[in-house]
């Protein structure tokens, strides 16, 4: 992307400003793209080792797969992006907060897999 000054024309054909139109948008896109980018180099950096018995099963893991998954296909806007992307919650605070925010796309794997990995 060539660098656009903040007060050209949109190449968006709007006729507004770049920095009243699209600027904002092409920042967060390049903000959660960057954030996976991070993420991704985390996951390759930290062994798999680390972590609790519970949290190296197979259990677990296809809950972490499925987690990483979804948040690989939301953006930085959607209730669950904070959660799943900075690692800090608990699975079973995501599935609360998935539950109040009524994410069913969400639930409907995550939660199966959480009672089968608290089973285990």
């Amino acid at each position: 992307m060539s660098h656009l000054k903040r007060n050209a024309p949109c190449p968006c054909g709007s006729g507004k400003k770049y920095k009243k139109c699209c600027l904002l948008r092409q920042e967060k896109e390049m903000h959660t793209a960057d954030q996976r980018r991070l993420y991704a180099l985390l996951n390759q950096i930290v062994p798999d080792s680390i972590g609790s018995a519970d949290e190296n099963s197979k259990e677990f893991q296809r809950l972490e797969d499925w987690a990483n998954h979804y948040l690989s296909g939301i953006g930085c806007n959607h209730p669950l992006f904070g959660p799943l992307s900075d690692h800090l919650c608990s699975h079973g605070e995501i599935i609360a907060i998935a539950k109040r925010q009524k994410i069913h796309d969400y639930l409907v794997v995550a939660e199966p897999l959480y009672i089968a990995w608290k089973n285990s």
